[in-house]
């Protein structure tokens, strides 16, 4: 699927990879490839946190589709900095649910924390995220400060290797990443219904958990508030960039996918999910090689 859309992507001369530097683009083939890998990975690791963790008490497999679909509708599949910021995300993610209250959490937390580091160095215009491990830690558990300094532990040796990296090859990326803003909004009309349909699928799923959550246990609250404030973190990072860059972040991270995912499942007329989620495949399509001929 992934060929299909490089196939009519204006492919740029070169790939953003955050504060590693920009590096001269591959051909179409091998970016086709890499990025497919990527896609096809992360869609699959995504698939097995939401059905490892307590979300549902039976397993879907629609979670990868809903991350897949939304790579494609923002035409992220040409951009493996994203994908490998999306790939070190889920791990983290992944960590960072096996806290629980009353295990110790210092590995997880920790393993955690690095994880998010290293892929917040892919993509650093998301570093609100950076708060995401103190969320978890101040939901699940609590407060134990060794743990907390644990996460302050895995950023700075993050911190350290980039800044000896930047020290022998220089990129100027550093700190264009956190502070370059744009001005104004530029969103286009494609870009405006597509970032619609991914906030109305949002509201849907909110209405469908909340009639869930009342009679749920406790476990299954945590996720779904651990969720939640993964998406409100990276709306944060829009507002802070003035809602001009890189809109998909919001779109197809883990948060949002889990929240869908979960609405698809527990709602019992899924209708307005399909019908949306089809629609943005479609209007990928129809954007992506439509409007090259047409």
């Amino acid at each position: 699927m992934s060929g299909v859309f490089l196939m009519y992507q204006e492919i740029p001369q070169e790939l953003d990879l955050g504060v590693w530097g920009n590096y001269p683009s591959p051909d179409i083939i091998w970016l086709t490839v890499i990025s497919a890998v990527i896609v096809s990975f992360n869609a699959y690791l995504i698939n097995n946190t939401f059905n490892s963790n307590d979300f549902l008490e039976r397993n879907t497999y629609v979670v990868g589709f809903i991350y897949i679909v939304g790579c494609f509708t923002i035409s992220i599949v040409d951009n493996p900095g994203v994908l490998l910021f999306h790939f070190f995300d889920i791990l983290s993610i992944r960590q960072l649910f096996f806290v629980r209250q009353n295990d110790d959490a210092k590995r997880a937390i920790f393993n955690g924390a690095l994880l998010l580091g290293i892929g917040l160095s892919f993509f650093p215009h998301a570093f609100p995220l950076l708060l995401f491990p103190f969320f978890t830690l101040i939901v699940i558990r609590p407060f134990v400060w060794r743990e907390y300094a644990l996460i302050f532990l895995a950023y700075v040796g993050v911190l350290a290797y980039i800044i000896t990296y930047e020290h022998y090859y220089p990129s100027g990326n550093f700190i264009h990443h956190f502070w370059e803003q744009n001005s104004g909004f530029s969103w286009s009309l494609i870009s405006l219904i597509q970032f619609s349909a991914w906030v109305l699928l949002l509201l849907v799923s909110f209405f469908v958990i909340n009639k869930k959550i009342i009679r749920s246990g406790l476990r299954f609250k945590r996720l779904i508030t651990l969720s939640w404030i993964s998406v409100l973190l990276l709306i944060f990072s829009e507002f802070i960039h003035f809602l001009n860059i890189k809109e998909y972040v919001m779109i197809s991270q883990v948060g949002t996918t889990f929240l869908v995912a979960t609405g698809i499942s527990l709602a019992r007329v899924p209708a307005v999910y399909n019908i949306l989620l089809y629609f943005l495949l479609l209007f990928a399509i129809y954007i992506q090689v439509g409007l090259k001929f047409f």
